[in-house]
């Protein structure tokens, strides 16, 4: 069975994380063979060195309104020559399209089945609709995105949805040595160190981990802060100024450190004493599954893709509309009780291994294929 996925952004995001491990995994699942059409950059890079084949592609970016939407149009059209040259060297059983954009850009294949894989919470609700009619099937990377499916689709098209929660390559995401992490990473060497791990866009609310860290401040002097992420478009210079300026307004240039510029950062998360992640309508949370399993003890926004990961006080901790007052009260009594925390991360870092193993993505997409085998058979 060979599998062609299409992705139309060369960037390091979740998404295209995701599609970069399961493909791995799949490849090492007797019976498939994979290829993938990725533009230029870091993702690609990444595939080609786990050995995946790579199509050259072109970018597209979906953007709504005005000249930007013509723009466009204009983009996936174009995507779609290169693309239609993969396929017709690679020969694939099935086409998987990594997000909504990379099915619109995919040209229509009569016999060849096509699957789009939605993993935004947020998508336009007629392209959607329109790609429901047209794919063979959809695949529903969290429950969340389900629902939120289920308020856009009709009844028929609905039924071709399949959920596939996302996962993580527990290969790379594992408890580590708290020293050589933080050294490596040039933060503080002792002390409670307290991080959030997202990109800068706005969605994300930065902003509220900001107001956390002055609260935690005020209970527990010796804390200290870090924010990983990138500007990964180049898009968002305004945010991070915005976010910058905050910083300072709340007295805290002395004791965060921003990290811009990291690319692996499975070898950060055991520098963390507590993750924060203070994103509301999250469509998954893949930052909360990998601090999970590196035994970093996770506080979340809900709702949002979070309340599908974590049993509340069991394997982590989940506050209403990520309130910085109320998440700053969590992080502190947390870090007081030690054997809650061990509780926590213990409890965590099972739930993980059992449910969200990059390895169970690949059992259940290989399922997808073959019933879509069946079908179109």
């Amino acid at each position: 069975m060979r599998i062609l996925w299409i992705e139309t952004v060369g960037a390091c995001g979740g998404g295209q994380m995701s599609l970069c491990e399961a493909c791995q995994a799949l490849t090492e699942k007797g019976g498939v063979e994979v290829a993938a059409v990725i533009p230029a950059g870091d993702i690609a890079e990444r595939m080609r060195t786990a050995g995946v084949p790579v199509f050259s592609g072109r970018p597209v970016r979906g953007r709504r309104g005005g000249a930007n939407l013509f723009r466009t149009i204009k983009r996936l059209f174009s995507a779609g020559d290169p693309i239609r040259a993969a396929i017709k060297a690679f020969k694939p059983d099935i086409i998987h399209a990594n997000s909504l954009t990379a099915f619109l850009a995919t040209p229509y294949q009569k016999n060849i089945p096509m699957l789009c894989h939605v993993r935004d919470l947020r998508f336009p609700v007629m392209p959607m609709r329109m790609v429901s009619h047209r794919a063979d099937g959809i695949i529903a990377a969290s429950p969340e995105i389900e629902t939120a499916l289920a308020e856009t689709l009709s009844s028929r098209t609905f039924s071709k949805i399949k959920i596939v929660t996302n996962g993580i390559d527990l290969k790379r995401f594992k408890p580590g040595d708290r020293v050589a992490a933080r050294k490596a990473a040039g933060v503080c060497e002792t002390g409670p160190l307290i991080g959030m791990v997202a990109h800068f866009v706005p969605w994300k609310r930065h902003n509220l981990f900001l107001r956390a860290a002055a609260a935690i401040r005020q209970r527990l002097p010796e804390a200290r802060f870090v924010i990983v992420g990138r500007d990964l478009l180049h898009e968002q210079r305004a945010w991070c100024d915005q976010l910058r300026g905050l910083a300072t307004e709340l007295k805290l240039d002395d004791v965060l450190t921003w990290i811009t510029d990291m690319t692996h950062v499975e070898t950060f998360y055991p520098a963390l004493d507590l993750l924060i992640h203070p994103t509301v309508h999250e469509p998954f949370g893949r930052v909360v599954c990998e601090a999970m399993a590196s035994r970093v003890p996770v506080i979340a926004a809900s709702p949002g893709g979070p309340d599908s990961i974590i049993t509340p006080d069991r394997d982590g901790i989940l506050i209403d509309d990520g309130d910085p007052e109320k998440t700053a009260q969590a992080a502190v009594g947390l870090l007081g009780d030690p054997d809650r925390m061990r509780r926590l991360v213990d409890a965590a870092e099972e739930t993980v291994r059992s449910r969200f193993a990059i390895q169970r993505v690949a059992d259940e997409l290989i399922a997808v294929y073959r019933r879509l085998e069946v079908e179109e058979g």
